[in-house]
C-alpha cells in the first residue's frame, strides 16, 4: 500500500476527515472551574476516498488502542460527582462592535455651524492651453443632411449597407483586404466581440481602414447585432462620415430607443452635420439614461452656452468632464466661471480609483454607549490602539520626501525645457494636489468641529461628576469615623449613594458622546481614506516612480489619522460600588495584532515565454504557468528580503483565452480561467512549512495583457477566491486606469 502514497489525488472529500476518539461525557459542565478539561478528541486526518489503507489504520486503533491513559488525565472519571466548591464565575463578554464604513460622505449633519474657509484654486487646462475667451462657434447646417437615407426597412438597411460598403471596399487595394481577412482567419474571430476587439485595436494603432472593414464584417455575418451596426457607425463617424453613420444610428434606433450609446453618437453625428436642435435633443435623451456621457454633455455644455444660458453650460461642462477630460469643455468652464474650481469635476469622476486592502479592512470600533459595556468595549478601543502602533512599528519606513522632491523636480525641468509631460501624468499630478487640498480642508474642518463639541459635552461631565463628589464629601465630612459602628456604616453608605451617582453621570454622559463620535468618526475616516487612496494610485503616474510615491507611506499616514481619532474615545470605567480595592497592576504587553499592510502596488506581472509555458514575477512573487484549456500555474511567494520562500500554491483549471496579434512579434491577449489550488504557507514564527493549516478552494480570475517577442505583461482585472479557511476574498486592479487611458486616447 506504501506505493500508492504518490498516485495523483483524483478525489477531495473535504468534511470527511475527522475520526473522534474519546470525548467526555460530560463535556463542558457548567459547574467544574476552567482548570478541569473536559475533552479529549484524538484527530486522525485523511482524505476519504483517496487513501483507503488508512482508513484501515484508522478502524485498527479504535479498536485496539487504550485510551484509559486519557482518561486518566482527568481528575475524577465521573466528571458528574466532580467537586463544585467555589465554581469560578465565567461572565460572557459583549460582543465586539465595529463601525460600519461609508462610501459617501452625504449631506453635513451640521451645515451651518461655521463657514467653509477660502482655499486656492487648482485650475487645470493642459497642453496648448490658454485662457483666452473661447469663441463657441456651432458647425454650420450641411446640405448632405436633406440626402440622409430613412431606411424605414430591413430591406432598405440591407441595401444602404450594401452600397456603403462597396464604396468603402472602392477604396482599399486587394493587398490590404487580404491582409485583413487572414487576420480574421489568424485570430478565428467569431463572434461580435471577437471582431469589436479587433476592430477597436486597429483604431487606436492608426489603422482606421481595417477597423472599419473589420466593422463591415461583423455586420454582414450578424445582422441582428445592435452592438456591430453601432461599432461601424462610430467608426464612420470619427473618419469623417456622419452622413454615412447617421442612417444606421437612426435604423436602430427604432428598435433600442433608449439605447444611451445609439443616442449618444446620433447626437454627435447631427451636430457635426449642422442639426443642433436635433442634437440637443438626442444629447438630453441620452443624459438621461447615463448623466455623464461626455460627447452627450459637452454637446448640451456648447448649445445651452450659445443661447446665453451659463448655469445649464456649467453643470453640462461639470458633467461631461466627470466622465472625459476635454480641453475644449475645461475652457468653457472656465470662461462661464473664472472664480470656479475645474479640477473640482475632474476629480470628483477620478478619487479614489482603488483602496489598499488595509485601508478597506480596517475597521474603527463604536464608542462606548454605556457604562454597562464599557469594560468589554473599551478592551475593543484598547485593542485597536495596540494593532494599530504595532503596525506602525513594523511598517518599513522610506524618504520618501527626498524622493518626492526630485521626482516633482524632474518634472519641472521637463516642462520648462519645452518637452512638456504626458496628458496623463499631468492629469495625476493635478488629481494628487486636488485630493491634497480636499483633505486637508474637510478633514481639519470635521475634525475641530467634533473636538469642539466633544469637549462640550466633556466639560459639562466633568462639572457635574465634581459637583457630586463635593456634595457628597462635604456629607461625609460631617460624620466622624473610627470607632464608631453608626459612623462607619453611614458613611459607607454615603460612598455607595456617591459611587452610584457617579456611575449614572458617566451611563449619561456615554449615551451623549455615542451618538456623536460614531458620526464624526465614520465620516473622517471616509475622508482620509479617499485621500490617502486616492494618492496611492495617482501618486506614481504623476511621479513615474514607485520609491517617490511611497506606497507604504500613504498607509502609515491612514493609521497615524485612525490612532489620533481613538484616543479622543472617552474609555473611563464605572466605579465598583461593592468594592473600594486598589487597582492591581496591570501587564506590561501590547494588545492587538499586526495588521497586514501591502509593500508596493503592483498591479502588473511580467512574463517571459518559454517552451512550456510561461515564468511571471509580480513584486515578490514567481510563477511557472502553461497550458491552454486546460491549465496548470505554480506560484512562489518569497519575503520582502527575497531569502527564503513564504507560501507556495499549485493551481489547476479549465480556462479561455483571445490573443490580438502576432505571437512573438506584438501581441495582445486577455483571458479568463477557473481554478482549484492549494496553498501552503510557512509559520512566521517557527518558519517550518504548516501543512496542518494548508487552505484549498476555488479561484476564478481574469486578465489582460500584451507581448513584446518573449517579453510581456500581464494585469489581473478580476480574481474572486473561496477557499477553506481564507472564506470568500477579492482582488484585481480597478478598470479606471484602463477606461481612462482609452478616453484620453479616443474621443468619444
Amino acid at each position: 500500500m506504501i506505493e500508492n502514497f504518490d498516485k495523483e489525488l483524483t478525489q477531495r472529500d473535504w468534511g470527511q476527515n475527522l475520526e473522534i476518539g474519546y470525548i467526555n461525557p460530560d463535556y463542558f459542565d457548567p459547574k467544574l472551574s476552567p482548570d478541569v478539561p473536559q475533552m479529549i478528541a484524538v484527530e486522525f486526518v485523511n482524505l476519504e476516498g483517496v487513501h483507503e489503507h488508512l482508513n484501515q489504520v484508522v478502524d485498527l486503533i479504535k479498536g485496539k488502542m487504550d485510551f484509559k491513559a486519557l482518561q486518566g488525565l482527568f481528575p475524577v472519571t465521573n466528571m458528574a460527582s466532580a467537586p463544585a466548591s467555589e465554581p469560578v464565575k465565567m461572565i460572557a463578554k459583549s460582543p465586539a462592535r465595529y463601525l460600519e464604513k461609508l462610501d459617501e460622505l452625504g449631506p453635513d449633519p451640521f451645515p451651518n455651524s461655521e463657514p467653509k474657509s477660502a482655499s486656492a484654486s487648482f485650475n487645470l487646462g493642459g497642453p496648448g492651453f490658454t485662457s483666452a475667451p473661447i469663441q463657441v462657434k456651432l458647425p454650420e447646417r450641411s446640405s448632405s443632411l436633406s440626402q440622409i437615407a430613412n431606411l424605414s426597412s430591413s430591406a432598405l438597411y440591407s441595401s444602404y449597407f450594401d452600397e456603403v460598403r462597396s464604396k468603402f471596399l472602392a477604396q482599399i487595394t486587394a493587398d490590404q483586404k487580404a491582409l485583413y481577412d487572414r487576420w480574421i482567419e489568424e485570430y478565428s474571430l467569431k463572434t461580435v466581440e471577437d471582431f469589436t476587439q479587433l476592430s477597436m485595436l486597429a483604431w487606436v494603432n492608426s489603422n482606421p481602414k481595417a477597423s472599419i472593414y473589420l466593422d463591415f464584417e461583423a455586420v454582414k455575418r450578424f445582422p441582428e447585432s445592435g452592438l456591430a451596426a453601432n461599432n461601424l457607425a462610430v467608426h464612420l463617424l470619427k473618419s469623417g462620415n456622419p452622413d454615412r453613420s447617421l442612417p444606421i444610428l437612426n435604423f436602430w434606433l427604432k428598435e433600442f430607443p433608449d439605447n444611451s450609446l445609439l443616442l449618444g453618437n446620433a447626437a454627435t453625428a447631427n451636430y457635426y452635420l449642422g442639426d443642433v436642435e436635433k442634437a440637443f435633443q438626442l444629447a438630453k435623451l441620452t443624459v438621461e439614461q447615463d448623466s455623464l456621457h461626455p460627447n452627450a454633455n459637452k454637446i448640451l455644455a456648447f448649445v445651452h452656452y450659445q443661447k446665453g444660458e451659463k448655469e445649464p453650460a456649467k453643470k453640462a461642462s461639470e458633467r461631461s468632464l466627470e466622465g472625459s477630460y476635454d480641453e475644449e469643455v475645461v475652457a468653457l468652464l472656465q470662461e462661464i466661471d473664472p472664480e470656479g474650481q475645474v479640477g473640482d469635476a475632474i476629480y470628483k469622476g477620478r478619487k479614489r480609483p482603488f483602496t489598499p486592502q488595509l485601508l478597506e479592512k480596517f475597521r474603527m470600533p463604536e464608542a462606548i454607549q454605556g457604562i454597562s459595556d464599557a469594560e468589554d468595549q473599551s478592551d475593543v478601543i484598547e485593542e485597536v490602539l495596540g494593532s494599530i502602533d504595532l503596525t506602525l512599528a513594523a511598517i518599513p519606513r522610506s524618504p520618501s520626501e527626498v524622493t518626492m522632491q526630485q521626482a516633482a523636480q524632474k518634472n519641472i525641468q521637463q516642462v520648462l525645457s519645452g518637452g512638456g509631460i504626458p496628458i496623463m501624468q499631468m492629469l495625476s499630478q493635478h488629481l494628487y494636489f486636488k485630493s491634497l487640498q480636499q483633505y486637508q480642508e474637510a478633514y481639519t474642518r470635521e475634525k475641530d468641529r467634533f473636538v469642539t463639541k466633544l469637549k462640550e459635552l466633556s466639560d459639562a461631565y466633568a462639572i457635574k461628576a465634581g459637583g457630586i463628589s463635593r456634595r457628597y464629601d462635604t456629607e461625609m465630612g460631617k460624620i466622624e469615623g473610627g470607632e464608631d459602628y453608626e459612623g462607619e456604616k453611614k458613611l459607607a453608605e454615603l460612598q455607595r449613594l456617591k459611587c452610584q451617582e457617579l456611575n449614572l453621570a458617566l451611563d449619561s454622559y456615554y449615551k451623549e458622546t455615542a451618538p456623536l463620535i460614531n458620526q464624526a468618526v465614520v465620516r473622517l475616516e471616509l475622508i482620509s481614506r479617499d485621500h490617502h487612496s486616492t494618492v496611492a494610485y495617482w501618486a506614481p503616474i504623476w511621479l513615474q516612480s514607485q520609491e517617490a510615491a511611497d506606497f507604504p507611506g500613504t498607509q502609515i499616514n491612514y493609521l497615524r489619522d485612525m490612532r489620533e481619532l481613538l484616543k479622543l474615545y472617552p474609555t473611563e470605567l464605572p466605579i465598583d460600588c461593592e468594592l473600594f480595592e486598589d487597582e492591581e497592576e496591570e501587564e506590561d504587553f501590547m494588545p492587538g495584532k499586526i495588521l497586514v499592510w501591502e509593500d508596493q502596488f503592483c498591479p502588473v506581472k511580467y512574463t517571459v515565454s518559454v517552451v512550456f509555458g510561461k515564468v511571471g514575477v509580480n513584486c515578490n512573487t514567481f510563477s511557472l504557468s502553461g497550458g491552454e484549456f486546460l491549465q496548470g500555474e505554480v506560484e512562489v511567494k518569497l519575503n520582502s528580503d527575497w531569502d527564503t520562500i513564504e507560501e507556495v500554491t499549485v493551481a489547476a483549471g479549465i480556462g479561455v483565452s483571445l490573443d490580438i496579434g502576432m505571437k512573438n512579434v506584438t501581441m495582445a491577449s486577455g483571458g479568463l480561467s477557473s481554478k482549484g489550488f492549494l496553498k501552503i504557507s510557512k509559520d512566521p514564527k517557527t518558519l517550518e512549512w504548516n501543512f496542518r493549516d494548508a487552505d484549498a478552494g476555488l479561484k476564478t480570475e481574469a486578465t489582460i495583457g500584451g507581448e513584446i517577442g518573449s517579453l510581456g505583461g500581464e494585469i489581473k482585472v478580476a480574481e474572486v477566491s473561496m477557499g477553506i479557511r481564507s472564506g470568500i476574498t477579492a482582488d484585481g486592479a480597478y478598470k479606471m486606469g484602463i477606461q481612462e487611458g482609452i478616453k484620453l486616447g479616443v474621443s468619444n
